[in-house]
């Protein structure tokens, strides 16, 4: 008996030229289908003062952008430096977009006069009058106060920079480090210094008898003068590489990009996430320890200490904490936004 094997029918499509001619016909139709895609895609604008390179604040900021659009890769997203004389630019084309992120709070003050359909697109960072995002800087620093701590081990001198002493940024940042460096046991005031362009000489002077500096200055040239004055760097904002050489011992990255990500899924997407002003995951809080003269068991510890922030096991700010005119701090530390009022600096910060 004979057996017969059923054969699938197939077609070709035929193209008159071969296969040249439909490689051709395929990419006129990716092209065409990505055009399509990008009309119908969200767009998404981040907003900088100044330079996008012109400091680290930026920078950090531009990093969170570039996870962004990783993230989402069908959204249009731009960028936009706007300067003094700019604003009224960036006002009349904000309408374009479905999200603006303004990365500058002092930007703020040019928003008054917008329309309301424009101004439900916008989020602010650290925005008062307007809608603002945030996120926890101060648990980066303290973690940095825990390295720097166990570094010194609790005997070698440690200075702390900054660019202001009247920003509230600075009074959580570096009231956290403190916190830090006195869970890791060292127990001395901490030195802060003042970072100004023109007095670099000067400040090497004053960090001549320091073994470490711990830099939260946004100040891009500084990262450049610490190499060349061979002083042992902890991080802050993003990690900085000097030819090609990673130049602090510890880094921690704040990652905008895990903000940015959630409020878009919430806004624009719909789809209900973590809290989006004070959400901290995971990923929002990145720690690298790139130079590995630093003990892996300083890596340990702030590892631990990561995770018991994150899964908010561990709280750094407690009732009870005084300021350096011995006067107890009126906050309620619980509340998040509380810490973020801050104006002084606890016992034990010495300003230079």
């Amino acid at each position: 008996m004979k057996s017969y094997r059923r054969r699938k029918a197939s077609f070709k499509f035929a193209v008159p030229g071969g296969a040249k001619v439909r490689r051709v016909l395929v990419l006129f139709v990716f092209i065409f289908i990505m055009a399509i895609q990008s009309f119908f895609a969200e767009s998404v604008l981040f907003v900088y003062k100044g330079d996008m390179k012109s400091n680290l604040w930026n920078l950090s900021h531009e990093l969170g952008q570039i996870y962004f659009s990783k993230a989402f890769p069908t959204v249009n997203v731009e960028d936009m430096e706007i300067s003094e004389e700019s604003t009224g630019d960036f006002m009349r084309q904000i309408g374009d977009y479905d999200l603006v992120f303004i990365t500058d709070p002092s930007l703020e003050r040019y928003l008054d006069n917008l329309p309301e359909p424009s101004l439900s697109k916008i989020w602010v960072c650290n925005g008062e009058k307007y809608r603002g995002y945030f996120i926890k800087d101060y648990e980066a620093t303290f973690l940095l106060g825990v390295a720097a701590g166990l570094y010194t081990g609790g005997q070698k001198k440690i200075a702390v920079l900054i660019d202001s002493i009247d920003n509230e940024m600075y009074f959580r940042m570096v009231n956290a480090l403190l916190l830090g460096m006195r869970e890791a046991g060292y127990n001395d005031d901490v030195e802060v210094l003042k970072v100004c362009n023109k007095d670099f000489d000067e400040l090497f002077l004053k960090l001549k008898d320091c073994t470490a500096v711990v830099n939260l200055s946004t100040n891009s040239k500084l990262v450049k003068k610490l190499e060349e004055w061979k002083i042992d760097n902890f991080g802050f904002y993003i990690d900085q590489s000097i030819n090609g050489k990673f130049h602090n011992l510890v880094d921690v990255v704040l990652n905008w990009g895990a903000v940015y990500s959630r409020i878009y899924m919430n806004e624009v997407r719909g789809i209900k996430m973590s809290n989006n002003c004070y959400g901290f995951e995971d990923k929002a809080l990145l720690f690298s320890p790139f130079n590995f003269r630093i003990d892996r068991k300083i890596f340990n510890i702030l590892d631990y200490f990561k995770k018991k922030l994150i899964s908010n096991e561990y709280r750094i700010f407690k009732e009870e904490l005084l300021d350096t005119n011995n006067q107890k701090i009126q906050i309620d530390f619980s509340q998040d936004r509380q810490i973020f009022k801050m104006n002084k600096f606890l016992k034990g910060v010495v300003i230079e």
